[in-house]
């Protein structure tokens, strides 16, 4: 045995305890520090900080290192020190049920990150499945997708559940010629592409059914009607319903639509006899709700110019005697100062209730939509598609709009006036995807779309406009040809909205579109154009898109007071030759 003396003893005991120290360090943050580029074989305490790769680390356990590849490699030793965070990934389509195999793309709006997915179930790590390109979904499966980013930590894990049918679809039938307006009698035929189908078709507005009227040859049109179709073979799923609205006789004439005010301030009250002979629409200004502001759908339509020689039974017979002489007269809703909300299913009954007793009454041949204010709304950033709006203003003013729609037969009339802050804007700014904007950018644009079917055409007020960028890239102001072409082929040729490619809004047919301008300096506080410029526009449209439905200004009243009614023989005689 050998054998220490005092000192030898001392000195061993020093050197074991200095080993341990290295190796065992103490597990206390108490001397933790910033220790700047990691190091292979060096003591770190809980709580020091290094830097790896331009990537700082907090170190989680003491140890000593002893490997080279260290962080991020070994995260039950360090975590990156960040609060930032990979975004979200996005599919698209966002799920759902196809009767094919589908093609599922997954993006993240992260510059740089790397996207891992799973098809088990499981959730993603950083070893599972790197995302390169186009996953084709062939049978049922739900996708889960994560962001990873050195640096940052990981997103949140997003899933889609993807439904493949194992029974095929029949091809929706397809309509020649697909609708528009014309001026005799229409030849329709339809048809599939699936060999063997059966096509069947309504013309009162109802989806088709196995039972409804059987296809089999021409159909002649020959008075404005909606076709509604569907095919049907047995072994395979039904077809989406597809549908064509043909007008039919004087009703294809290019229109001039003016907005008739009921009451008696800024510009003399005139009677409906007395309107310019060219104005083809009367839209009657305005319906509009018992209090402004309010939820619960009663409403009101009072015209507060009548007189003791001109009574509420004149007004009603001079609206017959229009549509007798083959002019339309329509009820507007809304305005500036007739803002309310749908917030109910009550409501919406009571709206309904009351604007169709209103229709009833008077004999309107549709109503017009002039929705303003806060009237409609977006869950600000919260409701991105517009093909499926969740906002309850928005859904419960669809509801209701479709529901005196369907109470009436298919020439019955739905026009929209919505200013372009409501419509157009929505190419830049959407409300319900955009969060920094206004909740109400763009907020037509869920309607419009939801009503397509029902919808006659749409007149945006090209006036009180702000700038309005279009997808040329450009600005816009109105009060020229150049921003009216602008404004309306975004509605011919349809849009991104809110600048996504994924929530495109398809193009309205051009018997659609009407341009909507002031008829007078005073009518508007801009947008003001001359005939000849406002009519150099719709020669400029009309060439790429002849079936352009018309002009609407505001108003019939400015035009008779400041005009001495010339926006209307002008602007009507100019339209008897298209």
């Amino acid at each position: 045995m050998v054998k220490y003396n005092k000192h030898q003893k001392v000195f061993a005991l020093i050197l074991v305890f200095a080993l341990f120290v290295v190796y065992f360090p103490f597990t206390t943050g108490a001397y933790a520090a910033n220790r700047g580029e990691w190091a292979p074989n060096t003591a770190y305490t809980i709580g020091d900080t290094v830097t790896y790769n331009s990537v700082t680390y907090t170190c989680i356990q003491s140890h000593t290192s002893l490997i080279t590849w260290e962080p991020p490699n070994v995260p039950a030793l360090w975590q990156v020190s960040t609060t930032s965070t990979v975004a979200t990934p996005v599919f698209s389509p966002g799920g759902g049920t196809y009767s094919t195999a589908q093609s599922v793309t997954i993006t993240c709006s992260t510059s740089g990150a790397t996207i891992r997915y799973t098809t088990d179930g499981s959730a993603p790590t950083s070893a599972s499945a790197q995302y390169t390109g186009v996953i084709t979904v062939a049978s049922t499966s739900t996708i889960k997708a994560k962001g990873f980013k050195s640096g940052m930590n990981d997103s949140a894990v997003v899933s889609a559940t993807y439904t493949i049918s194992s029974q095929q679809t029949v091809a929706a039938p397809v309509f020649n010629p697909a609708g528009g307006t014309y001026s005799t009698t229409q030849s329709v035929t339809m048809t599939c592409a699936t060999n063997g189908a059966t096509i069947r078709y309504t013309t009162d507005g109802s989806s088709p059914t196995s039972t409804s009227a059987l296809y089999s040859g021409a159909i002649t049109v020959s008075s404005t009607t909606t076709l509604k179709a569907k095919a049907f073979k047995s072994g395979l799923n039904d077809s989406a319903v597809t549908s064509a609205t043909y007008v039919i006789g004087a009703s294809s004439n290019k229109l001039l639509i003016g907005y008739w005010h009921t009451w008696n301030s800024g510009t003399p009250f005139i009677r409906l006899r007395d309107v310019n002979a060219n104005w083809d629409v009367i839209n009657i200004a305005f319906a509009e709700p018992v209090s402004p502001g309010s939820t619960d759908g009663n409403m009101k339509f009072v015209v507060t110019g009548l007189t003791s020689s001109y009574t509420i039974n004149d007004f009603k017979a001079d609206i017959q005697t229009l549509k007798n002489n083959g002019k339309k007269v329509v009820l507007s809703i809304g305005g500036y100062e007739g803002y309310f909300s749908l917030t109910s299913s009550a409501a919406v009954a009571e709206f309904v209730r009351d604007i169709k007793g209103f229709i009833d009454e008077y004999g309107f041949n549709g109503i017009d939509i002039d929705l303003e204010q806060y009237s409609v709304e977006f869950n600000s950033g919260a409701d991105p598609d517009f093909r499926n709006p969740t906002s309850p203003k928005i859904v419960n003013m669809i509801s209701a709009i479709r529901s005196i729609c369907n109470s009436y037969s298919s020439d019955f009339i739905l026009s929209w006036a919505p200013e372009t802050f409501y419509l157009q804007l929505g190419y830049q700014y959407y409300g319900g995807l955009n969060s920094g904007c206004d909740s109400r950018a763009g907020v037509y644009i869920p309607m419009i779309n939801a009503l397509r079917d029902k919808t006659t055409y749409v007149h945006t007020q090209l006036y009180n406009s702000i700038q309005v960028m279009a997808p040329d890239g450009n600005y816009y102001s109105m009060g020229n040809s150049d921003a009216i072409v602008a404004m309306c082929n975004m509605l011919l040729n349809g849009f991104n909205v809110g600048g996504r490619s994924e929530y495109f809004f398809q193009a309205l047919r051009p018997d659609q579109v009407v341009i909507g301008v002031p008829a007078s300096a005073n009518a508007a506080g801009s947008g003001q154009i001359s005939n000849q410029g406002l009519q150099q526009a719709f020669n400029t449209l009309s060439a790429s898109f002849p079936g352009l439905r018309g002009i609407m200004t505001w108003s019939i009243n400015w035009d008779a007071y400041q005009n001495n009614n010339s926006f209307a023989q002008s602007n009507g005689a100019y339209l008897d030759t298209k």
